[in-house]
């Protein structure tokens, strides 16, 4: 599954950034439990997430080339933005 426009504020080393990107979520089917004779509650949960198309600004300026670290924070919360997406069926 692909989430477009994921987005999420931060603050990096005393600054503070907007990162936009899109989401491919890997999912996968999870026995929750028993609802009755014979029957099971089964949810599709997040795997994995992997981003793409990653864009970082500032509140005056895109970033045209980010430094690594930045670019991994970046990427590590957005990450967690989509997988709380997926989950609140965004």
């Amino acid at each position: 599954m692909i989430m477009e426009d994921v987005s999420v504020d931060f603050e990096f080393n005393g600054e503070k950034y907007t990162a936009y990107g899109n989401a491919e979520i890997d999912t996968i089917t999870e026995d929750i439990g028993p609802v009755g004779y014979r029957e099971h509650y089964f949810v599709e949960v997040v795997n994995n997430v992997i981003m793409s198309k990653i864009e970082i600004s500032t509140a005056t300026e895109d970033i045209k080339n980010p430094s690594k670290d930045l670019l991994e924070k970046a990427d590590d919360l957005l990450s967690i933005q989509a997988t709380e997406d997926f989950d609140a069926g965004k």
